[in-house]
């Protein structure tokens, strides 16, 4: 018996490529490769294809099958549907109505954006339905035709709309419509009969009659209608007013804050005459009339609600959008009464300067004939500003765009490269980890897969789209459908139910667009994509941060017994293990001197408890794990400042204890040039630089001055950034403490928040800042001397002076090793290798990580860009324009929650991510950011991130680990100074004590749920 296993990834790969089969005239000529009015660019066939199956389901009016059944082919031949859930057998298919919207997830980088654009181009002139009613017929009238146009239904209107009004408010029509009169009504309620705008603007403007026509806005007017109340109720209740609600042709595309200037470059590169503005400026939107008149396309930027007249399709970023969600009472706008403003002209359309309701967004004041939402993954969920809002407006076609519609719906294929040539698997050196892949989560084709918590999530944001944004007319009327005959059917505890698969891929098929690979990669290949993984060990002193925290995490379930959860707890758990194998600190050293004094209590209440032995062999190593840090003095004194420390060879003692921070100076071996390495800062590292690239002549002495005085400047700094994070809000709560604990705190927080205590603490900065800028001052006479001397008078080129100063300067022979992070030496090295030629793209979730990246390539004189959480929202728009254009900035530091998704810079050929991103959607968009690129994830080897790896991979079928040894930074001799050296350096068990002999016996027994790094 065949089973049908496949998971929701392999069922949306599995979709088939548009069919279209429509004979009408546009959408043939379309297909045929006609060119569409507009459109400067030449569309792939397939993209025509998307396009045209776009356009069928937004004009078709006939019904389609409903996706709920599946043929079953009877003993005689007979073809029946069977409804899986229900058990339902029927001899002819229930035919249901047709959604004028879907879900438009072509593959990543295949030019969706250009595929909306061709969409809106050949659907210009397209004026919108009225919302549809069971109860009434609502008709489109215009401002002239309420007014003058008798009999029919305009007479009906008028009377039923003026029952709220006085006599002398009803409009009259004493005068019989002249032809002028009639073609502006025809032109406005027909606009795609006219062609293209350009061929009669001109002659209207000419005759007077193009500013009567664009006043003439086609409306209907909207009654609250009901059939619940019974019929002598409704007479008994006060009069319903209308609401007057604006058609337009226009469409409303809601794209994310980042990508508002990425639309407008592409509407520059693919459209011709259209009209669009991007505002930035925060204002005041314009009345509804203008709004649904005058637009072809609108950009705007984040905060910005302000929308400028003249333009056809309006375009606004998500947060502008979540600002008009606050404004949603539409009840309001059933106050309006009727339009009695003059006509100045002989045609009777009014010059309206009505002003409605100021409270009531004008978004919903309009019958939109399109709402596009870009990236619109976001609208799997109910509770956003976002999906809330667009519920409320009056749309007649919706359209998602988005190439990961869920977390796991995306391509399988990436490009032929991905395919074609697989990375090799090179077995680790850590063979505790080659089988670590349990076999029964791989599917071995012959029992029934069991729907995960993951594909009941991908159901659910499924169901959401369909159900309350697209609002599909076969689930929108009972949202419980969904739910009972398609999604409990698959998650059925003993597997999916026989058809319920089919079902699923009948429901996608009726409502997303996307070509299957193969079909796209038939006319153009897509670009290649070359992924590795590299894996690598952390750094000496990185592993024993890393230990040290497992180490509080293994005394605690033990001592706990695995009982209580927090899920709070243990997601800040693994941030804090995942930014350790990049670079982390801890102000109480993970706690390893507590662990140690009390390690005789935990041992002993572990055997009281009779723990199993696994478990105290656990307890047992841990505690040996927390006394190795604590038994290292400069692994703590890393732990008193954030930024990832650097070994530095033959910096002069001198130079050591005055550049450098305290607690990173401890005892070393002498040689004849200074100590044999040491670590160091980067922020002081490159202070340095720049005070002996300004002054290559100053002296040893000197230099160690500006040392302490830079020192004693960044102490006070740090000390008043103390105190003034002490006086803040969140500093001041003390929760969970008892009231004496409270009452001490409050009292320390007093004295050292005190506004004396800060003054002096200021006036101390500023003193020291005062002395390290005089001892600067102090050597700019000397410096100009020196290169007078040097170069006044001779022949010697600028930049043969310049190598001559560094060369005798007093930091020539200094070089700077690698640094205590493991990844960031990798990131360095790969930089350096090829950013000449190249430019980088570099992904983290963490901004901490993408600062040590930052100051590493600062370092290393390599100029960054970066787009996270901290930049302002206004600026990251022009941070990916300067790195799309400028030569200068060869990397871009991207935080992955603002950036991965819809940006593309074509720019960067190589992309790294900083630790595995987990979530397929999100690396799936990182990955096409770029059109063609070199793909690195670092990972740590025989830690948490290998054995994800591995078992994702495992599940996913696939084998594309690349083992890489660390590599070493390559030798820079930029100015004859820093040098990055490929020196190997090894931590050395710290000076000022002595080892502890090992431990007699044989090692304790690892429990599997920890791997502690080597």
């Amino acid at each position: 018996m065949y089973i049908d296993n496949r998971t929701m990834a392999e069922i949306y790969g599995d979709l088939p490529s548009p069919h279209v089969q429509s004979n009408s005239p546009i959408i043939r000529n379309i297909l045929n490769g006609y060119d569409i009015d507009g459109l400067r660019s030449t569309l792939y066939q397939y993209q025509r294809r998307s396009v045209a199956q776009m356009l069928e389901i937004e004009i078709s009016q006939s019904d389609t099958a409903d996706p709920l059944y599946i043929p079953v082919v009877g003993i005689d031949g007979t073809t029946f549907y069977l409804q899986p859930a229900t058990m339902e057998v029927l001899r002819e298919r229930p035919m249901v109505q047709k959604n004028q919207g879907g879900v438009l997830c072509e593959e990543l980088g295949t030019g969706k954006t250009v595929m909306i654009l061709a969409l809106i181009l050949a659907t210009i002139y397209q004026l919108p339905n009225p919302e549809e009613c069971v109860l009434e017929t609502r008709d489109v009238m215009t401002p002239l035709a309420f007014r003058a146009f008798p009999g029919g239904y305009f007479e009906n209107a008028r009377k039923r709309a003026g029952r709220q009004c006085s006599k002398t408010q009803l409009p009259k029509s004493n005068k019989i419509p002249s032809l002028v009169e009639l073609l502006i009504h025809y032109a406005r309620t027909r606009p795609d009969c006219l062609g293209d705008r350009n061929n009669w603007e001109e002659e209207l403007e000419n005759r007077g009659l193009l500013k009567p026509l664009q006043d003439n806005l086609p409306f209907y007017h909207h009654y609250d209608t009901t059939i619940s109340l019974p019929e002598r109720s409704r007479r008994k209740g006060p009069l319903q007013k209308p609401r007057t609600v604006y058609l337009t042709t226009a469409s409303l595309i809601v794209v994310p804050d980042n990508l508002v200037g990425q639309w407008s470059r592409e509407i520059i590169k693919h459209c011709v005459g259209i009209r669009y503005v991007m505002v930035k400026n925060s204002s005041k939107l314009p009345s509804a009339r203008e709004l649904a008149s005058n637009y072809d396309i609108v950009l705007i930027t984040q905060t910005s609600a302000y929308l400028c007249s003249d333009y056809d399709a309006k375009l606004i970023s998500w947060q502008g959008f979540s600002i008009e969600a606050a404004k949603n009472d539409v009840a309001k706008l059933h106050d309006s009464q009727i339009c009695q403003c003059d006509s100045p002209t002989y045609v009777r359309v009014p010059d309206c300067k009505c002003v409605s309701a100021k409270e009531v967004s004008t978004f919903l004041q309009i019958r939109w004939k399109r709402l596009v939402v870009d990236e619109g993954h976001n609208t799997s969920t109910t509770t956003t500003n976002l999906n809330i809002f667009a519920q409320l407006l009056s749309v007649e076609r919706r359209w998602i765009v988005t190439g990961t519609p869920t977390t796991n719906l995306l391509g399988l294929s990436f490009g032929k490269v991905s395919e074609d040539h697989p990375q090799p698997f090179v077995i680790s050196a850590t063979p505790s980890l080659a089988g670590s892949v349990d076999s029964e989560d791989v599917d071995d084709g012959r029992t029934t897969r069991t729907w995960t918590t993951h594909d009941r999530e991908d159901l659910r944001k499924l169901a959401t789209m369909m159900t309350h944004f697209l609002k599909v007319p076969r689930f929108a009327a009972n949202p419980k459908i969904l739910r009972d005959q398609v999604i409990d059917t698959l998650l059925d505890p003993d597997g999916p139910r026989p058809g319920s698969i089919q079902v699923l891929m009948q429901v996608m098929s009726m409502e997303m667009i996307r070509h299957r690979i193969e079909d796209i990669e038939k006319e153009v290949v897509l670009p290649a994509i070359h992924q590795e993984t590299v894996l690598m060990d952390l750094d000496p002193y990185a592993v024993l941060s890393y230990n040290a925290m497992q180490a509080i995490v293994a005394i605690n379930a033990v001592d706990s017994e695995r009982r209580d959860e927090n899920a709070t707890a243990l997601n800040t758990a693994i941030a804090n293990l995942s930014q350790i194998m990049f670079w982390s600190v801890s102000d109480e050293c993970y706690n390893v001197h507590g662990i140690i004094t009390n390690k005789d209590d935990y041992i002993r209440s572990a055997i009281a408890r009779q723990v199993s032995e696994s478990d105290l062999a656990l307890v047992r190593e841990a505690l040996d794990h927390a006394e190795r840090a604590d038994r290292n003095s400069l692994w703590k004194g890393m732990q008193t400042h954030e930024d990832t420390p650097y070994r530095v060879f033959n910096m002069p003692t001198v130079l050591e204890k005055s550049w450098n921070r305290d607690n990173l100076s401890v005892e070393h071996p002498e040689t004849p040039e200074g100590p044999a390495e040491i670590v160091m800062h980067p922020d002081r590292l490159i202070t340095l630089r720049e005070a002996v690239v300004s002054r290559p002549r100053i002296s040893l002495e000197k230099l160690a001055e500006w040392g302490v005085g830079v020192d004693l400047e960044d102490r006070k700094y740090r000390q008043l950034l103390q105190l003034k994070e002490m006086s803040s809000r969140e500093a001041r709560r003390s929760k969970g403490k008892d009231l004496n604990s409270r009452t001490s705190t409050m009292e320390s927080f007093k004295k050292a928040t005190a506004p004396e205590t800060m003054k002096e603490i200021q006036a101390e900065f500023l003193k020291a800042q005062a002395l390290r800028e005089a001892l600067a001052e102090a050597d700019d006479d000397q410096m100009v001397v020196d290169v007078q001397r040097l170069t006044g008078a001779s022949a010697v080129n600028d930049s043969d002076s310049r190598a001559a100063l560094l060369a005798s300067s007093p930091i020539a022979n200094v070089k700077i090793g690698r640094s205590a992070s493991s990844k960031l030496n990798f990131i360095i090295t790969e930089v350096l290798a090829h950013c000449a030629e190249e430019k980088f793209l570099i992904f983290s979730e963490s901004p901490l990580t993408l600062a040590h990246v930052a100051e590493g390539l600062q370092l290393a004189q390599v100029k960054t860009l970066q787009f996270t959480t901290q930049v302002p929202p206004h600026m990251r728009e022009q941070l990916v324009m300067t790195f799309e254009t400028s030569e200068t900035y060869r990397v871009f530091l991207m935080e992955l929650k603002h950036g991965a998704r819809g940006l593309n810079l074509t720019a960067a050929s190589r992309v790294i991510f900083c630790e595995p991103v987990w979530q397929a959607d999100v690396e799936s968009q990182a990955i096409k950011v770029c059109e063609k690129s070199f793909l690195k994830t670092l990972a740590i080897r025989s830690t948490v991130e290998e054995a994800m790896l591995r078992r994702r991979d495992a599940l996913r079928g696939e084998n594309n680990f690349c083992l890489i040894g660390t590599p070493t930074a390559p030798k820079q001799s930029e100015d004859g100074m820093v040098v990055v050296t490929a020196a190997e350096s090894t931590i050395e068990a710290d000076l000022n004590h002595k080892p502890e002999p090992e431990r007699e016996g044989p090692p304790p027994k690892k429990a599997k749920s920890v791997r502690w790094a080597a």
